[in-house]
């Protein structure tokens, strides 16, 4: 017999899911007369692929099976397939999408109801440190739903108090403990994140919370937005890999240039590819090797799609145990400390855009990464305790700035004297094209460990 899900964009019903059986992928129909794209890879004015439906709502689960257990047994739903999990939970979902079993929307009540003690709050910190999914056996069930592979819940915070989201309350913020294996993450990517804001780079706002004691990193949504009467409501969005129609298990074969050309076709101006290249490099510079598809996120607006602020920005350069392998990668180069200016004047020409804005703004990044990283990522226990992976960070963003490289500096500690003096450099703001950013200096070779990174 053939189950439905009912698929809304804030207060409109766009269209349905229909799974014939579980051995079905499932489709999906939009309601005679829509004009809105649940997603890119399902357009409304266009044939849809077999795999896509299916794969956009794999999007919307953890990735960690672990993770969708727990949501299993705690929702009851009948598996860990997407399509039962998302059945079962009643969920606030990412972006602006809900999802419902019943053709009516869950309604919205004027108060929270579901109080999210401290104490509660601190035991999902606790459970995800020692390597559990956050989803364990709490009071609140978990009416949320996180897609990434990295442990992490969902809060809803008004006016000082945390309640627990479900369909009918849009979580506020996310909050993503680091585990006791990967020491002082939580710092390092909120040290990241207020890198890329001082740098002028859209960028999700962010720090450590502590919740009775147990410290996380905590993100306030962006595809969330209050309204004048207060009211929090759900944004339209997407992730690229959901764009295009990949499955979360793919993230990592979307390549920049795919990327260029799915904004060149849906993107509100032509300045949003220019967004995605400074986050690109952005990504590139502070070493962040896992930014793959599923980290960058489009805005559903009226006459196309913006770029989301900036986010899930970890330095995997200072966790040299971990895959440094780009999870997008510029030009041929597969290694951040790789990249060159040739390998953006490669992507830029196949890509179409214009070379000399391209490199003007990964000049800039680089520069402005130099001004701004003593008070920020290098503050971090993570980069003190491995200066020289810090080191060549610098190293790489000098040349890539286009700034000659100095010896002065020793290599047993984080050479903020020299960082400082970024500013005082800029008049050499010539870069060379052929040479700037080029593969001098490299990483100590580490085994791939038996483990995966810590992906968001």
């Amino acid at each position: 017999m053939p189950e439905y899900l009912h698929a809304w964009i804030g207060d409109e019903h766009v269209g349905v899911f229909e799974k014939v059986s579980p051995a079905h992928r499932a489709t999906f129909v939009y309601d005679q007369g829509s004009r809105r794209h649940l997603s890119l890879s399902l357009p409304y004015d266009g044939p849809l692929t077999k795999k896509s439906p299916q794969n956009f709502l794999d999007g919307l689960i953890p990735e960690d099976p672990g993770a969708k257990e727990n949501m299993r047994e705690l929702t009851h739903a009948r598996s860990t397939e997407s399509w039962d999990l998302l059945s079962a939970a009643n969920a606030d979902l990412p972006g602006g999408v809900l999802l419902t079993t019943q053709e009516t929307q869950p309604g919205r009540g004027e108060d929270f109801t579901e109080l999210a003690q401290e104490s509660e709050i601190s035991a999902r910190i606790t459970e995800i440190k020692r390597g559990g999914s956050g989803l364990g056996d709490f009071s609140a069930p978990p009416r949320f739903s996180l897609a990434g592979a990295q442990g992490k819940f969902a809060l809803t915070i008004d006016r000082g108090e945390c309640f627990w989201p479900d369909a009918a309350t849009p979580s506020t913020h996310i909050v993503k403990p680091a585990r006791t294996d990967h020491p002082g993450l939580d710092e390092v990517e909120a040290a990241s994140l207020d890198l890329a804001q001082r740098m002028g780079i859209s960028a999700a706002e962010s720090r450590v919370a502590v919740f009775h004691g147990q410290t996380a990193f905590m993100t306030k949504r962006f595809d969330r937005a209050e309204t004048d009467g207060g009211a929090v409501v759900r944004l339209h969005t997407e992730d690229v890999a959901q764009a295009l129609g990949f499955s979360p298990e793919e993230k990592y074969v979307v390549g920049a240039q795919r990327t260029i050309g799915l904004l060149r076709k849906y993107g509100v101006d032509e300045n949003v590819r220019y967004d995605f290249i400074e986050q690109l490099a952005f990504n590139i510079t502070i070493g962040n090797a896992d930014a793959h598809a599923k980290n960058y996120t489009l805005m559903h607006q009226e006459d196309g799609v913006t770029l989301s602020p900036i986010y899930d920005t970890v330095p995997i350069a200072l966790m040299p145990g971990y895959e440094q392998k780009l999870g997008m990668r510029v030009g041929n180069q597969r290694y951040a400390k790789g990249v060159a200016a040739g390998d953006w004047v490669r992507l830029s020409r196949k890509s179409s855009l214009d070379v000399d804005r391209v490199l003007g703004i990964v000049q800039d990044v680089n520069l402005k990464f130099l001004d701004h990283v003593e008070e920020t990522l290098a503050r971090t226990k993570m980069a003190q305790t491995h200066p020289r992976e810090m080191e060549l960070l610098l190293r790489t963003a000098e040349r890539a700035a286009g700034l000659p490289e100095r010896s002065d500096r020793a290599s047993t500690h984080i050479p903020i004297s020299r960082v400082s003096n970024g500013q005082d450099r800029r008049k050499d703001r010539g870069l060379d094209k052929t040479a700037a950013g080029g593969n001098g200096g490299s990483f100590t070779t580490h085994q791939r460990p038996s483990s995966p990174p810590p992906s968001p």
